[in-house]
């Protein structure tokens, strides 16, 4: 609630000529008023009241050390900090349910192990209508020498999804279901994310990046700090699916991208590929939504948010919010609802540190 902004104290000492203020200016108003209808009719125009929003959601995966899902989490035990500064609680906690989902997936059968991809259009068809849902909405993408896509943000429909997975297989389809023994220029795994990363940054709904891939990561212009960091400032949670073979470990790349954007690597195999996937997209409707104030006086850049669970040892990956700066014409427009500056967050002093 705002505080009254009224000068009790002075209106209580006010000398008495100085009552008929406030019925001159009442009689003013009646006048204003009155003109105002007989210039409009009966009925003056209505009086536009601007609000603006001012919070911020942020999706956060919570899972067992096992990447198992845990039971329900109060959302008195959630706290945040930014920038390393001190931790608040959340305005409101919920999980993310029927959010609409954007998500892209790619299918990477450059490199030199693709044992996921066959039979993986029945799979991935397989996902709608139960894990999939109408208001979800699906790019598919294939990373052979170059990065094509076959179907872009159409609704999670069984036929399309097909559809988009064997066209984007196709040329790999008709090589054998082999690599392509020459590339003049090749397209790499981090550059292909970085692609996919923009043109996701500007649909609407939980943005989401699937890698189902087993190929190397080497060769990319863009490195994989790069990608973190713009997919963390597009709001986009990246995930991957590698073979069993291929264990993520703390110091694997592709698992530092995942976790630093808000998800995680899957491993599976073709027997577990449609039971794995299932998985992921009940991990993404677990996801908690956390809302709170924005602060009005954060400085341009990246900064640090960190989210925390009492008493617990759970896995917690953090998708990155894109803060807007304040527009100083909103904070000038006099029909503006202002926001209360002492719900925000403090930030702290310790800023993300960025190459040169």
């Amino acid at each position: 609630m705002e505080e009254d902004g009224s000068d009790w104290p002075n209106r209580m000492h006010s000398n008495r000529p100085h009552l008929r203020r406030p019925f001159l200016i009442a009689l003013l108003l009646v006048s204003l008023i009155t003109g105002a209808c007989s210039l409009y009719g009966q009925n003056p125009p209505p009086m536009t009241l601007h609000a603006y929003a001012n919070l911020l959601q942020m999706p956060v995966l919570v899972l067992s050390p096992s990447l198992k899902p845990l039971p329900l989490i109060s959302a008195s035990k959630f706290a945040v900090s930014l920038d390393s500064g001190p931790k608040f609680r959340p305005t409101h906690v919920r999980l993310e349910g029927e959010d609409p989902i954007a998500l892209s997936i790619l299918l990477d059968v450059g490199g030199s192990d693709a044992q996921l991809m066959p039979d993986i259009d029945d799979v991935i068809a397989g996902l709608s209508p139960t894990f999939l849902r109408q208001v979800d909405h699906v790019s598919i993408y294939a990373l052979d020498c170059t990065l094509t896509r076959s179907l872009y943000n159409v609704p999670a429909d069984s036929t399309k999804l097909k559809d988009g997975v064997d066209a984007a297989l196709r040329l790999w389809n008709s090589r054998g279901r082999r690599k392509q023994a020459h590339c003049k220029k090749a397209v790499h795994l981090w550059d292909a994310l970085a692609v996919m990363t923009e043109t996701l940054s500007s649909l609407p709904g939980r943005r989401v990046i699937l890698a189902v891939t087993g190929g190397p990561v080497q060769g990319s212009s863009n490195t994989w700090n790069d990608l973190r960091r713009f997919a963390a400032a597009s709001a986009v949670a990246i995930f991957g699916m590698t073979p069993h073979e291929l264990l993520p470990n703390p110091e694997d790349a592709l698992d530092l991208v995942c976790g630093l954007t808000g998800g995680v690597v899957l491993t599976t195999d073709k027997r577990k590929i449609r039971r794995d996937l299932q998985r992921f997209t009940d991990m993404l409707r677990g996801r908690y939504i956390l809302e709170f104030p924005r602060t009005d006086n954060a400085p341009a850049g990246l900064h640090g948010i960190d989210v925390t669970i009492a008493n617990s040892n759970a896995v917690i990956r953090s998708t990155g919010i894109s803060v807007p700066i304040t527009d100083p014409r909103i904070l000038a427009d006099p029909t503006t609802v202002p926001s209360d500056p002492s719900h925000a967050p403090q930030l702290g002093k310790r800023r993300i540190l960025t190459p040169e």
